[in-house]
């Protein structure tokens, strides 16, 4: 069901307002990591990431405390990690992998009979998702079994190439795919990757689905001739509407995403899942680290600890809420809210090619 065009307004009297409400409620904490980019936090608060500039990956303890594991990735990255500390991503010269528990042992996880493979995301029962090259060349979404064993090609929607970039802990797969028109959209899957359905691009061009929940509900980006949009979708994938002009990142259980903005700076943004938005650079926890005038988020997860990055200086960050996380809230409300603070459209998005 098509719902009207909305987007945020980005304006310093917007930011406030929007700020002052869910500030009321919520106070964070801070942790700064110097010389390191963050990737994705697991449930516990273990984050994996790289130092800047080298091949050296890392995994913390809880809560962003101390590194417990470093290893070489050569030519390749870390993409996720799961509640246990198992870590998907690429291996230079192994293509996708796996580790065990706590980033130990990592082994590839094979291709689908091509040459190289990509690993983007892993669930707790280490089912790991991405895309592989074919035979014929071509590029298809994959997922695994449990702990990253045996390969199912998931195919596209009716083109050559498609990626899967989220799983949940059904099985249920998002991703994007070229259809048979040459055009590229967003897909779900059903619990353990059966079946594979457009979720479409409303009035877009194209879509990508980037993120999926334990309730099915699945964040992403539509793509438009010079700006993009992010979307949310209800309870299985069901009722597309518009977040407004910026990225969609992430979304966790309780409804909350977090979305990236970028125009002439670029800011993060927390979607609290029950209609109001905060302009992460502007919660005051910032300023007692320096001030930040511009800063992009990574990773959410269960307990609301957010991950990201700086832009106007070096160094990543971890923001925890000290206040409780809200519960989930229906569709319901969730759309009511949407329809208080959503405005127009604003379209100054550069569009990004997938």
């Amino acid at each position: 069901m098509i719902k009207n065009h909305y987007s945020i307004l980005i304006a310093g009297i917007l930011s406030a307002s929007i700020a002052m409400s869910a500030n009321a409620e919520t106070e964070w904490a801070i942790k700064i990591f110097d010389g390191v980019d963050l990737v994705d936090i697991n449930n516990s608060g273990q984050i994996v990431g790289r130092y800047t500039g080298t091949n050296q990956h890392f995994i913390t303890g809880t809560d962003g405390e101390g590194i417990i594991k470093t290893f070489d990735l050569s030519g390749g990255w870390v993409s996720a990690i799961n509640d246990s500390g198992q870590i998907t991503g690429i291996g230079g010269g192994t293509g996708a992998f796996i580790t065990d528990a706590n980033g130990e042992n990592l082994r590839s996880i094979g291709t689908l009979g091509g040459k190289d493979s990509t690993a983007f995301d892993i669930n707790n029962s280490g089912q790991v998702v991405g895309t592989s090259s074919t035979p014929e060349g071509d590029f298809h979404a994959f997922m695994t079994g449990s702990n990253g064993v045996g390969m199912i090609d998931l195919g596209t929607l009716g083109g050559k190439y498609s990626y899967a970039s989220a799983i949940n802990e059904s099985g249920q797969v998002v991703g994007l795919s070229e259809t048979a028109d040459g055009s590229f959209h967003a897909f779900m899957t059903g619990s353990n990757g059966n079946g594979m359905t457009d979720l479409g691009a409303l009035d877009a061009r194209g879509s990508i689905a980037t993120s999926i929940n334990d309730h099915g509900q699945v964040v992403g980006v539509l793509s438009y001739s010079g700006y993009e949009e992010s979307f949310i979708t209800g309870p299985n994938g069901e009722d597309m509407d518009y977040l407004g002009s910026s990225r969609a990142i992430e979304i966790n259980n309780s409804g909350q995403v977090i979305l990236n903005f970028y125009g002439p700076a670029i800011s993060a943004w927390l979607y609290s899942g029950d209609g109001s938005f905060i302009n992460l650079g502007l919660l005051p926890i910032f300023s007692t680290v320096g001030g930040v005038s511009e800063l992009s988020a990574d990773a959410i997860n269960d307990k609301g600890q957010i991950i990201g990055r700086f832009h106007d200086r070096k160094g990543s960050f971890m923001l925890t809420p000290v206040s409780p996380v809200p519960e989930p809230q229906n569709y319901a409300m969730l759309l009511a809210g949407l329809g208080l603070m959503a405005f127009r459209r604003n379209r100054l998005f550069k569009l990004t090619n997938y």
